[in-house]
């Protein structure tokens, strides 16, 4: 399937199919980790037959991260917020997967059980550290990174279909 054609994202506004106070939680992968390994390390006992939600200390609103993506790539022409279906041809539903499904969770639980905590910045504070570690990646040809692309070329006829 061949790749989309990217314009200059600071020429564009950031069609967003989201409300801003939407919370979005977000937390690094390293964290999400070391909270299974927090899991399968505490006693027997304390986590058998128990569900844990794993997320950030701290939500996000689509608000603020759409805020730290317009800031971190210059985009001048600010945010659209729109409902899915009424993205317009030529506009780019994708963030929907971003921040398109609001998510209210709680991890006090697995916190309080296990003793964890997640230590990343949120993606908010660190986009810039994300973001360059992303391009460096791509610049060395990271299998990753296309796979991540392909991911995205993949789901987006799901995501212009609802």
């Amino acid at each position: 399937m061949p790749r989309r054609p990217r314009t200059d994202p600071r020429q564009q506004v950031l069609i967003a199919p989201a409300r801003p106070n939407w919370v979005c939680h977000a937390l690094h992968i390293d964290d999400c980790g070391e909270a299974y390994v927090a899991i399968a390390s505490a006693p027997r006992g304390s986590v058998e037959g128990e569900v844990f939600n794993i997320s950030s200390e701290r939500y996000e609103t689509a608000e603020k991260v759409l805020g730290a993506i317009i800031e971190e790539y210059g985009i001048s022409g600010g945010v659209k917020y729109v409902d899915l279906k009424e993205v317009g041809p030529g506009e780019d539903p994708s963030l929907a997967m971003v921040v398109g499904f609001p998510q209210w969770t709680c991890s006090q639980k697995l916190r309080r059980v296990t003793g964890w905590m997640d230590r990343r910045l949120p993606f908010s504070d660190a986009i810039h550290a994300y973001r360059l570690a992303y391009e460096a990646a791509a610049a060395m040809g990271d299998e990753n990174v296309e796979k991540i692309g392909t991911t995205i070329d993949l789901l987006m006829p799901t995501v212009e279909r609802v």
